[in-house]
């Protein structure tokens, strides 16, 4: 008895040595302990996301507020070379984001780039903006939704998610930044596949992109876009790429526009849909032109395919894995 009593008790010390052993890195501002009540629920749950850079600086990778995962860093600092580990709880979590910034304070903030600004007071605004202002929203993103690892979903009140499918897609619609890979590993099926942005470069930036079509009936041209450079550059060094969209509606500050996506200039790159203005156009107009034949959505589904470039990229889309596939986002891979 003393035996399987001693042996139990060893069974036990390597099980929690292995939930302490397998937490994320401790981060600046968080305590010892925080990860471990989620590593332990985590068990048998969504294996986490991880996060490397292989740029030849440090980033630090931002969360939306918006739905944020439980018990880990809005910002994460990661240096050159290393990874981290964000622990899903098997609860799932609905829509949140994560995009790189670079040349940030030790706090994450006052960024050389990606302090975006999306709205006033919104989940995507970023203060205390740096000098100059917040950027705009020009960012490499990943979105993703982790379904619930529970049983029966749909109907259980320890799910935030109601489904047992975890989505994500790569969201090129504002912009990009760094180049980037996402793979997943435990799901094999044609729904779930990995997206390589890897050539996705700011050197592949367009510098003469034709965005003169305006007006709905498509009649209206504006020769001042007829040679658009979509580079983004803070103080002569290139930072990021506009996407038509982003161009118009961004900050002349950052050589945007600063246009409404209503507007007669914008609204055929932007389609903008109800929520967003009180002038929408639907996927058939959008996709009629004249935002696929860019320079700019023919560059990403050339370098990144199977990633959204502009709203209602129909033929591009999201993705639907198994619960429990693992997912490696890759910065400058």
């Amino acid at each position: 008895m003393r035996k399987v009593l001693h042996l139990c008790q060893v069974i036990g010390f390597l099980l929690v040595a292995s939930a302490i052993f397998s937490l994320p890195p401790k981060t600046a501002g968080a305590s010892p302990g925080l990860y471990l009540p989620l590593v332990l629920r985590s068990l048998g749950g969504p294996p986490p996301l991880t996060v490397k850079n292989n740029c030849s600086y440090s980033i630090w990778v931002q969360q939306s507020k918006e739905h944020k995962l439980t018990d880990t860093p809005l910002i994460q600092k990661i240096e050159a070379g290393q990874s981290f580990d964000y622990a899903v709880d098997p609860k799932g979590i609905i829509s949140t984001r994560f995009w790189p910034k670079w040349g940030c304070n030790a706090q994450g903030e006052d960024c050389t780039w990606g302090q975006s600004l999306g709205g006033s007071g919104g989940p995507d605004d970023y203060p205390p903006c740096p000098a100059g202002g917040c950027h705009p929203a020009v960012d490499s993103l990943m979105e993703i939704t982790w379904g619930c690892a529970y049983q029966d979903p749909a109907n259980n009140p320890s799910c935030e998610n109601k489904a047992a499918v975890t989505s994500y897609d790569g969201s090129l619609v504002d912009g990009y930044s760094l180049p980037f890979k996402i793979t997943r590993s435990g799901d094999t099926a044609d729904s779930c596949q990995d997206i390589d942005c890897s050539g996705l470069t700011l050197a592949a930036c367009p510098t003469n992109e034709d965005l003169t079509h305006g007006n709905r009936d498509k009649t209206t041209i504006y020769p001042q876009h007829a040679s658009v450079n979509l580079n983004v550059s803070k103080q002569g060094t290139p930072t990021a790429c506009f996407s038509p969209c982003g161009y118009m509606t961004s900050a002349t500050t950052f050589g945007g526009k600063q246009l409404p996506s209503s507007d007669d200039q914008a609204i055929l790159y932007c389609c903008p849909d109800p929520k967003d203005s009180p002038i929408f156009i639907l996927s058939p107009e959008c996709n009629a032109g004249p935002v696929p034949a860019t320079q700019y959505v023919n560059l990403v589904h050339q370098k990144c395919p199977k990633t959204y470039s502009f709203a209602y990229d129909d033929l591009q889309g999201s993705y639907n894995c198994h619960v429990r596939t693992k997912f490696t986002l890759t910065y400058c891979p």
